[in-house]
């Protein structure tokens, strides 16, 4: 079945996907626990779906977009679920490093000094 409006997407109650018109690829699952935008692609000769968000967080429109965004990806030959999980262990990488350069190297909230990469306690704190 297909769905092309919000207030048809407000009403589904019937769990399952469901195919949004005018955007090739965009499913939506409905749930006991909500909704939820997909979208459904082949790579390498598989069918691989890709959370976009849920019916809270992401509007029908903005789903739209995040579609043709991420067909825009595939048709170039690159796999959208590949380069988000590259994206967040970048996200992450960097995120680390400024715990550390930040937290850990200015630790005297800790009570703690940084010796050649390894935490230990200050001489004060031994006993």
């Amino acid at each position: 079945m297909q769905v092309s409006t919000v207030l048809e997407i407000k009403n589904l109650s019937a769990e399952g996907y469901y195919s949004v018109a005018g955007c090739r690829g965009l499913q939506l699952r409905v749930t006991k626990y909500g909704k939820e935008f997909y979208y459904r692609y082949t790579w390498q000769g598989k069918r691989v779906l890709l959370k976009i968000g849920n019916m809270k967080s992401v509007s029908l429109s903005d789903a739209k977009k995040r579609t043709f965004e991420l067909a825009e990806l595939v048709a170039k030959g690159i796999n959208p679920k590949e380069k988000k999980t590259t994206t967040s262990r970048i996200i992450l990488q960097e995120r680390s490093q400024r715990y550390s350069k930040n937290v850990l190297w200015n630790g005297s909230k800790r009570g703690q000094l940084i010796i050649s990469g390894k935490i230990t306690p200050r001489a004060s704190q031994i006993r």
